[in-house]
């Protein structure tokens, strides 16, 4: 007769599998929906010549345009409601109690990533520190502020891929990773073990295993990269279209940059317990890094460049944010 030991050490993997099973099954199923939207619709709203359709509006484009940048939050909607999660943890909503310096950070930090972007690229082209026009230093310091209008409208649109991304597919990743720890003697008995806790809910887990938070960030990272990819060969996404390797070499960079940049959105997330930060971030990255990185530039020195902004003004920052913010995730696993 087999000892009431061994039967719950059975039953907690048999648990584990089982869950670990559904788990994989939905990751698999958010990739589908939302990599199939995504890439059918772009089919559509992305014109030969790298431009969008959303530039000569039509309903339908504009439609399918908007359609593909919420294919995220529509994967995680219908997997959220079809396995019963549905959004009883409130990640959709700030939560500012105890957590209002992560909102000055998911602005702040972007920020800075943009003035390390406009150090590398104005050095690496050698532009010089001065403006290029004939506006006050006033007025051109004023142009980062008055992009800031569009963080607005931009989180709208990417709180579509935030709770795709952030809310829904690192968070499983994460979970399908930890792992149960035993320790046996000489006769094969159970002496230490990590609580195996129903890695399906958003219970507090402790010792979260590192290895769970490292593959969640590279595999989410680069599978956010490559949902990317069709902006990048067809409309030259952050890249540009004229470098040796064209396109696969913009997709790699694509993915690394995803990867850091991910790991700094997540730690938002998991620092505010809300998409609403990572959002705003987001948005902030999208609306002020442009205006920042190029703010000593001329038109004539920004045309046909777009390589160098991607290494030095998105890459690089990226990394920059990326390395600190996965430490701090690492650290936070280990309580």
């Amino acid at each position: 007769m087999r000892s009431t030991e061994n039967v719950i050490t059975e039953n907690n993997q048999n648990n584990m599998l089982t869950v670990r099973k559904k788990i994989i099954i939905q990751v698999i199923l958010y990739v589908i929906i939302s990599f199939g939207i995504m890439y059918v619709t772009g089919a559509f709203y992305l014109k030969k010549d790298g431009y969008l359709v959303k530039h000569n509006l039509t309903e339908v484009s504009n439609f399918l345009y908007l359609l593909g940048i919420f294919s995220p939050l529509i994967a995680c909607v219908i997997l959220r409601y079809a396995s019963g999660e549905g959004f009883k943890d409130g990640i959709m909503l700030p939560k500012f109690t105890g957590h209002f310096m992560w909102y000055f950070i998911a602005v702040l930090a972007p920020l800075f990533m943009g003035l390390i972007g406009c150090l590398l690229v104005t050095c690496s082209l050698h532009a010089g520190f001065s403006f290029k026009n004939d506006y006050s230093f006033f007025v051109n310091m004023l142009n980062p502020a008055i992009s800031l209008d569009m963080v607005y409208f931009n989180m709208f649109i990417l709180l579509g891929e935030e709770l795709g991304w952030r809310a829904y597919l690192y968070d499983k990743l994460e979970k399908l990773f930890r792992y149960k720890e035993i320790h046996t003697d000489n006769n094969g008995k159970d002496i230490e073990s990590k609580d195996f806790t129903d890695i399906a809910s958003d219970d507090n887990i402790s010792g979260i295993d590192k290895r769970a938070i490292n593959l969640s960030i590279i595999i989410g990272g680069t599978l956010w990269g490559l949902w990317h990819a069709q902006l990048v060969v067809v409309s030259g996404l952050n890249y540009g279209k004229d470098y040796a390797g064209y396109p696969y070499v913009g997709i790699i960079l694509m993915c690394i940059s995803c990867i850091f940049m991910g790991a700094f959105l997540q730690l938002l997330r998991k620092k505010t317990d809300s998409v609403i930060a990572p959002t705003l971030a987001h948005a902030v990255i999208d609306s002020c890094i442009p205006v920042i990185v190029t703010i000593f530039l001329s038109e004539n020195e920004s045309g046909d460049i777009q390589f160098t902004f991607g290494i030095y003004g998105l890459l690089v920052p990226s990394i920059v944010a990326g390395i600190p913010s996965w430490y701090l995730l690492l650290r936070e696993s280990g309580k």
